[in-house]
Order: structure tokens, then sequence, then C-alpha cells
């Protein structure tokens, strides 16, 4: 049949910031009442007909949690996704990203989702006070998919970090020498030993372990300057330390 155009008076109507309106507030009404089913009837069909409104980013944000309320996980993850790297500028950015992130990590097969969000959160908000924390949560995740180099990397960067308390500094250090030397690289590990050394105080159990370990690797590098430079410092800890006296054996031994 003939399209008929809206119009008053023989003046064509424009209708669609009308439609806009109706689509975006049902969509996020129905969303309020977890009526997800409509909510994403309303809000797909917001972003499909008008992907340069301003409120778009915020109606994929909506779409997102409605997508999540359906449990149909990708979808969700794939238009927050969208949103954080079309609208750099959304004022609710960085909820939407650590929404995404944490959802994401719920879920091995979405792993590299949660990857993908925390990063870009730690690039972008390098500066908010809850980084120290997405931080280790990213660290940890690399180490629960056995990417430990990854792991170890995060926590050296949060050992040094000038915007990190010195108590979460050094259990970054020491977890970053735990990493490195069960799974990685002794030369690494020994650098977060001596970082171990410069954070902790002259009791810390941390810093026993870091000598130990830095006995146990200068024995095996077999430097024979390094040796005699540090087993002195071996020495006036030793009494503490059980690990502290195995690792002077192994210098002597060699």
């Amino acid at each position: 049949g003939k399209k008929v155009n809206p119009s008053i008076k023989g003046v064509p109507l424009n209708y669609k910031p009308w439609l806009a309106d109706a689509l975006f507030k049902g969509g996020t009404l129905e969303l309020g009442k977890n009526n997800f089913q409509k909510a994403v009837k309303y809000l797909e069909e917001f972003s499909a007909v008008f992907p340069t409104e301003p409120r778009f980013p915020s109606a994929g944000h909506s779409l997102g949690f409605a997508y999540k309320g359906l449990n149909k996980l990708l979808p969700a993850l794939n238009v927050c996704k969208n949103i954080t790297e079309k609208f750099p500028k959304y004022a609710l950015r960085s909820k939407l990203i650590l929404q995404a992130g944490d959802w994401a990590a719920t879920d091995r097969s979405t792993l590299e989702y949660s990857f993908y969000f925390y990063t870009m959160y730690l690039s972008d908000f390098k500066n908010e006070a809850n980084v120290p924390t997405i931080r280790t949560t990213l660290a940890e995740l690399y180490f629960k998919r056995k990417l430990y180099g990854w792991a170890s990397r995060l926590y050296r960067e949060q050992s040094l970090s000038p915007n990190v308390s010195k108590d979460l500094q050094l259990k970054a250090a020491v977890r970053a020498m735990d990493i490195e030397d069960q799974f990685g690289e002794a030369k690494e590990a020994n650098q977060s030993a001596q970082r171990i050394i410069d954070l902790s105080g002259p009791t810390d159990p941390a810093r026993y372990r870091a000598f130990a370990f830095m006995g146990r690797f200068i024995a095996n590098s077999k430097d024979l300057k390094g040796m005699n430079d540090l087993e002195p410092k071996l020495l006036t800890n030793a009494k503490n330390s059980k690990e502290i006296t195995e690792s002077i054996g192994y210098i002597r031994y060699r």
C-alpha cells in the first residue's frame, strides 16, 4: 500500500524524537522492573534506529544489563565492549568497564573479556583509588590461566607504584617473587626479592624469605663476589630464619 507520512495540516511531522524517547524510556523502565525481554526489545530497536542519538551509550549500558538478566553473557559483554571503545567520554564508562570485567571473570570461557576490561580500566583510570585492587584481581586471573609472566609483571608494577601503600607494595613484591621462583625466571624473582628488602622492616618475615631466596640465587649463579657481599647480611639474619641458614649452606657448599 501507499506509505503515509504523518503530518499536521499538511506539514510533515518529525516523529523520530518521540519514537526515540519512547524506546529509550520504555527500555529503561522495563529494565527497572526486571522485565529483561521487553527491555532488550526496546533498547535493541533504539540502538538500531538511533545510532547517533546522544543517549546511545546509556542505552547500550542498559542493554548490557538486560542481556545479563537473560543470562546472555556474550551479548552483554560485546555491547559493553562496543560502548567502551566508541564512547570514551561516556560519563559512566568507568563503571561500565568494571561491571563488564566482573561479569566476564565469573565464567572461564569469557576470561579474555575480563583481561580486556580490567586492562582498559588500569590504562584509562590509573589514578582511581581502586586501581591496586583491580590490578591484583587481574593478576590473579592471569595466574589462574597460567599466564605467569603477565601475573608477575602486574605484581612488580604494583610493588613499584608510588600510588600504592607500602603494605600493598610489599605484598605485591612477595607475590611476584613467589610466582617467578615457582614458574618463571630466577633473575626476575631476585629483583622482587631486592624490592622486598627495600620495603620490609628488620624483623619482617618477608624480609627473611627474600634473603633466603637471594642466598640460593647467588649460590646457583656461582657469583663469588656476590656470595662474599651477601653472606654477611645473611649471617646477620640467620638466627631468625632456618631458610636463611640453609641458604648460607648453599653458598658455602658452592
